[in-house]
């Protein structure tokens, strides 16, 4: 019995040193716990967490049967932004003791928009007209900006176009987005007209310069102004002034033309002159373009009138017939175009036939004296007058003259040079051989004795 006690007793100080730590010669724990941080949170960038954070400590040590003790190794959750919350947690086992540390980051606040700036200023009047790069600032008092938009507008035209822009933070929060207004128009005005200061001076053509004001639209930057043209020359039936318009934003658009008929020259009337002729003048002139005319009129003019028109047309020469012999004629020779330019020159002429006096149809108080060119060879003259038709003289002079009388006798009547109208006729007689023959008749002319009030 004795030796079963002391075996029982053996077993039971065994069993006791394996349950004390440290105990000599009796298996234990060799490691301290090992401490394992359980994060619950949205990671972002560089560390950061973009969330609230709750933290859990895992300690474990499989070869202990429990753990001594622990500090901060309860569950925590962060929940301000922070740039470095430190956490540790303490734990002690048979092993030993082990401390975990982690440092926690947050930053739940997205960066601010605080400014945009274009790369350049506008490029008129507030407006751009070519693509515009605009790059946006921001601050962020957490992580800190990692970088903002940059963007480029080339369009649609508009008095009221803008750019958006964000930025992001060094945790990856990318912030709302900010705006930077604009005006854009790469849109040239257009022409809608042209104006001249003033209607044509004559039949739709310019005689004198001539101001052609422009005018556009422009449906997005509104025009700024539109230019005036000068036209003075070269003379033309097809010429044009060109103008443009500029906008607000400085483009200026393609050009317009006007079209007129411009003509400030007279036509060169040249080489105009005049022959005289028996009952009629030749006049004459350099040819003028087609579309210039010839206008002549005389004077004295027929009956009453001061001036007769006795040409119109485009020729180089006219016949005026039927003139009086011995009355001095002027004839005023215009040369005209569409746009009523003229040229004029003056010329005169002096008809006269072998009748020379008294002038053809003068009106005399007294009897006239007739006087004819001589002819030579002839050996005297045969004279013959006429009123209304009737023959009531016929004379032989042998030189180139007869004065009438107030009375004389004719083929056995008496005759009297009373008020009226008288034709005279001249033929020259030559003798031959005891012959006479007679020429061809000098001419006629007409005399009017007035009478006396």
């Amino acid at each position: 019995m004795r030796l079963r006690f002391t075996t029982a007793l053996a077993a039971l100080g065994l069993a006791a040193t394996l349950a004390v730590p440290g105990a000599s010669g009796v298996p234990g724990d060799p490691t301290p716990p090992v401490i394992t941080p359980v994060i619950t949170a949205t990671l972002g960038n560089g560390g950061w967490y973009v969330t609230n954070v709750t933290v859990n400590w895992k300690v474990d040590d499989p070869e202990s049967v429990t753990i001594l003790s622990s500090t901060g190794c309860g569950a925590t959750t962060l929940t301000a932004d922070t740039p470095g919350a430190r956490l540790t947690c303490a734990a002690s086992s048979d092993g030993g003791e082990a401390t975990a540390t982690k440092t926690i980051k947050i930053d739940k606040t997205a960066p601010a928009v605080t400014g945009a700036a274009p790369d350049r200023a506008a490029d008129g009047g507030g407006w751009y007209t070519r693509p515009v790069t605009v790059v946006f600032a921001g601050a962020d008092a957490g992580s800190g900006v990692e970088g903002c938009s940059t963007v480029t507008y080339s369009g649609p035209d508009s008095g009221s176009a803008s750019v958006s822009g964000n930025c992001r933070d060094q945790a990856g929060n990318v912030g709302a987005a900010g705006s930077f207004p604009l005006k854009f128009d790469t849109t040239a005005p257009a022409i809608t007209g042209a104006a001249p200061d003033r209607g044509p001076d004559s039949g739709g053509w310019y005689t004198r310069p001539v101001n052609v004001a422009f005018s556009g639209t422009d449906a997005v930057s509104g025009v700024e102004s539109c230019s005036t043209a000068t036209y003075g020359g070269p003379d033309s039936s097809t010429a044009s002034v060109g103008g443009t318009c500029r906008d607000r934003a400085g483009n200026v658009g393609a050009p317009g033309s006007y079209a007129l008929k411009f003509d400030a020259n007279a036509p060169s009337l040249a080489n105009v002159g005049v022959r005289a002729r028996s009952h009629r003048a030749v006049l004459s002139w350099k040819r003028l373009a087609p579309w210039e005319v010839v206008t002549i009129r005389r004077s004295p003019g027929r009956r009453k009138a001061r001036q007769t028109m006795v040409y119109q047309g485009h020729g180089k020469s006219f016949t005026d017939r039927r003139l009086r012999n011995g009355v001095n004629y002027r004839y005023v020779v215009v040369a005209s175009d569409p746009a009523s330019n003229r040229a004029t020159k003056t010329v005169k002429a002096l008809p006269k036939g072998p009748l020379r006096a008294p002038a053809e149809e003068a009106r005399v108080s007294a009897p006239p004296l007739l006087q004819w060119v001589k002819v030579g060879k002839a050996a005297f003259y045969n004279v013959q007058l006429f009123r209304n038709g009737r023959k009531i003289l016929s004379a032989w002079p042998v030189r180139p003259r007869l004065r009438l009388r107030k009375t004389w006798v004719w083929n056995r009547r008496w005759h009297k040079l009373a008020p009226a109208e008288y034709r005279w006729f001249v033929w020259p007689a030559y003798k031959r051989v005891g012959k006479v023959r007679y020429g061809k008749p000098l001419g006629h002319s007409d005399f009017v004795i007035a009478r006396r009030r």
